[in-house]
């Protein structure tokens, strides 16, 4: 750790530094300010941090994650820049990328006690294979081996109440898919939004929604997502978990595939 400090009528810049490494994972860390007593205090600060790791599942886990024990993309490198502006607000950025995946944010947001982290961002997402990732949080999709490529972005507001993310388009194995969704933070696992995609697998979707998701080896099955001949449409499919494991649905043909309605993790 190394700390500078200006002169003694301590009103020159303040530098905190932090280099080492925490279980394979390699720190570097800066923390500037115009003098002390603002640094002391996260005025006009200036805090930029790197984090590296062969094992990206240890480098989440150190970041506040729980990973399962699947492995992912190899080398992970997660990096952050926040800058104050005016009182409690702050600039800042977020990537991380692995051999195969990269993540950025870039936005505003609080850092004061009462309404840490809440603010705006815009939010990136490419990866050739979402699956590692979803099974080390625990999710398991139907037909889970085959890979799943993913790209999306969004506008994330960050609130009390909620988490909100609008303006959201992507693509799923080549499959386009537009629409808004909206998570409860004080019911967690409870999400609220509407999904509009170019194709929509029934087959797939009521798989996903049974009680127990298969898995079966890869060479045997199709991406979920993948695009195939023709058109498999409803209008306002709503696809519900019932208490007896089944899958309920309801649909009307003719009109491009759309999910209205809410979603609500289950144990």
């Amino acid at each position: 750790m190394t700390l500078t400090a200006g002169n003694k009528e301590g009103n020159a810049p303040a530098t905190f530094g932090i280099f080492g490494a925490a279980n394979g994972t390699k720190i570097a860390a800066s923390y500037q300010a115009p003098d002390m007593a603002q640094a002391l205090t996260g005025k006009a600060m200036l805090l930029e941090a790197t984090l590296e790791n062969p094992e990206t599942r240890l480098l989440l886990g150190q970041t506040g994650f729980d990973p399962l024990p699947f492995d992912a993309d190899a080398n992970g490198i997660l990096s952050v820049k926040l800058q104050s502006t005016d009182g409690s607000k702050a600039n800042g950025t977020v990537t991380f990328t692995t051999e195969k995946s990269s993540l950025a944010a870039k936005g505003n947001v609080d850092l004061s006690r009462d309404h840490f982290l809440e603010g705006q961002a815009k939010i990136t997402l490419e990866t050739q294979d979402i699956e590692p990732y979803l099974l080390q949080q625990g999710v398991a999709l139907p037909q889970m081996g085959s890979g799943l490529p993913l790209t999306i972005s969004a506008d994330v507001a960050a609130s009390p109440e909620a988490i909100a993310l609008t303006a959201v388009e992507g693509k799923a194995d080549n499959n386009g898919f537009t629409g808004t969704l909206t998570v409860d933070r004080k019911a967690p696992g409870a999400a609220t939004g509407q999904l509009t995609v170019d194709t929509l697998d029934l087959a797939w979707l009521g798989e996903g929604s049974s009680a127990r998701s298969r898995m079966r080896t890869a060479h045997s099955r199709r991406a979920p997502w993948r695009s195939r001949p023709g058109r498999v449409s409803t209008s306002r499919s709503t696809c519900r978990r019932e208490n007896s494991g089944r899958a309920s649905m309801v649909r009307s043909p003719a009109l491009p595939a759309r999910w209205n309605g809410r979603a609500t993790r289950f144990p």
